[in-house]
């Protein structure tokens, strides 16, 4: 049993390694574009 729970616990760290993993690079540049947008937008606003 103690193997059991060694292997599910460790299955438990991958899954949420990936999963933040996945999180920062699928939602990171997102986000960082949308920043970079909105300052490139103000500033054509505030040029104009």
């Amino acid at each position: 049993m103690e193997t059991f729970a060694l292997i599910f616990s460790a299955v438990m760290v991958f899954i949420m390694v990936v999963f933040l993993v996945w999180c920062f690079g699928f939602y990171g540049p997102r986000m960082i574009l949308k920043h970079e947008k909105m300052q490139k937008d103000s500033k054509s606003v505030s040029k104009e």
